[in-house]
C-alpha cells in the first residue's frame, strides 16, 4: 500500500482547490465594484483591484503556512502525546479500542455501543432544555 494510500486525499485536495479557484472568480464578479473602498491586498502586492483575486491570493499564501503549520505544531504534538500514553499507560485506558476480548456477548454490545448513544441523548436533552 505504502504512498499510494495518499494519492486519493491528495487528488482530491488539488481537485477541490481548482474548483474553488474556478467558482471565486464567477461568485465575486457579481459583487458591486469595491472602488471606493482601498484594496489593501492590491496595493502591497501589486495585483489588479479584484475581491477574487485578493481571495486566491490569500489561499495562495495559506497553504505554505497551513503546511508549516502542521509539520511544526501537528506532528510533533501527536508524538508526543503518543509517547505520554506510552510511558503512562493506565490499565483502563487502551490505544486498541477494537480488542474486544475472546467474547463478545450482549452485555458488551450494550456497553460499547447502547450506553453512549443513552448518554448522548440525555446530554442532548439537557442541553436542549433549560
Amino acid at each position: 500500500m505504502g504512498k499510494k494510500r495518499y494519492l486519493g486525499p491528495v487528488f482530491m485536495c488539488v481537485a477541490g482547490t481548482l474548483v474553488a479557484m474556478q467558482l471565486i472568480l464567477p461568485i465575486t464578479a457579481e459583487f458591486p465594484d469595491t472602488a471606493a473602498v482601498p484594496d489593501v491586498m492590491s496595493s502591497t502586492l501589486g495585483l489588479l483591484p479584484s475581491l477574487g483575486l485578493d481571495i486566491l491570493t490569500v489561499i495562495a499564501l495559506a497553504y505554505p503556512i497551513l503546511f508549516l503549520e502542521y509539520y511544526l505544531l501537528g506532528v510533533p504534538v501527536a508524538l508526543l502525546i503518543l509517547f505520554v500514553t506510552k510511558i503512562v499507560k493506565s490499565t483502563r485506558y487502551e490505544l486498541n479500542i477494537m480488542d474486544i476480548g475472546k467474547d463478545f456477548n450482549g452485555t458488551q454490545m450494550v456497553r460499547r455501543a447502547a450506553a453512549p448513544a443513552l448518554f448522548s441523548v440525555a446530554s442532548a436533552q439537557m442541553l436542549r432544555e433549560p
